[in-house]
């Protein structure tokens, strides 16, 4: 994962430590069922072919 989206996700949870450890072990989840495209912007989104979470 790049730099600029590691500081996207810390900037999106600014303030609010708990939800970055649930978006944290979410992200492990997603990661251990293979690669996952995770964009940035009024929220968090995964997707491979479509978004999905």
């Amino acid at each position: 994962m790049s730099d600029s989206v590691e500081d996207a996700i810390a900037s999106f949870f600014a303030g609010t430590p708990h939800s970055l450890e649930i978006f944290t072990a979410l992200r492990e989840l997603i990661a251990s069922n293979g690669p996952a495209e995770l964009s940035v912007a009024s929220q968090i989104t995964f997707g491979v072919a479509r978004k999905f979470a």
